[in-house]
């Protein structure tokens, strides 16, 4: 079985690299810049990888990128409940990809429906808004707006592909093998971009 791939094994990986020296660095950076490295590398290394896919006509989201989470359900207002993401979603994604499934907690699981943005300004007051008693979700920034579900404080899972800030060191990374390489790479390019830039000094026009 192969071993757990986790931020913290990455940033060892990254920070073992630099301190060989092939990277021409200075200054070696703590274990906390290389784990934030590699936490922003896992999300570019994602958004390549997925756009890349799409280009060769492969839309599935492959497993190893999926994570599932509890949220909660709380009022909003017109018969709607909110959720706010406090566990930040990767954004930006073709067709909302970074939300992949919103179900009901039971036993035999209810799919939440998603609707576009733009579905409460359209159909808003219109006999065809609640889709026929189905429950639905609008995404909206770092909310999403249910509709069709009722109760206080109910939970929902919501699968999807979290960003790479909130994995701790020690959580399954949820990245697939292939990708391993990438973000190393791009944790050591990041962490040696910042050595290199110039520090911003401001003077007071003084000749020294």
């Amino acid at each position: 079985m192969s071993e757990q791939i986790t931020a913290g094994k990455l940033a060892e990986e990254t920070r073992s690299i630099l301190s060989g020296g092939s990277a021409k660095i200075e200054v070696m950076p703590t274990r906390r810049m290389c784990l934030t490295a590699v936490q922003q590398a896992r999300d570019k290394a994602i958004f390549q990888y997925i756009y890349a896919q799409k280009a060769d006509g492969n839309h599935v989201v492959p497993f190893d990128l999926l994570d599932e989470r509890e949220v909660e359900l709380v009022p909003y207002r017109d018969g709607a409940m909110m959720i706010e993401l406090k566990d930040r979603i990767l954004t930006g994604l073709p067709k909302n990809m970074g939300i992949y499934q919103l179900t009901t907690t039971d036993l035999f699981p209810e799919e939440v429906i998603p609707a576009p943005s733009t579905y409460l300004t359209m159909f808003k007051g219109r006999s065809s808004f609640n889709l026929e008693g189905s429950p639905f979700y609008v995404p909206v920034k770092d909310k999403l707006y249910v509709y069709g579900i009722s109760g206080e404080g109910c939970k929902l899972n919501l699968k999807g592909i979290y960003a790479g800030a909130t994995y701790n060191e020690t959580e399954f990374f949820c990245v697939p093998p292939e990708l391993q390489i990438d973000i190393i790479n791009m944790a050591v390019g990041i962490l040696a971009t910042m050595q290199n830039i110039p520090e911003d000094i401001i003077t007071d026009n003084t000749k020294r």
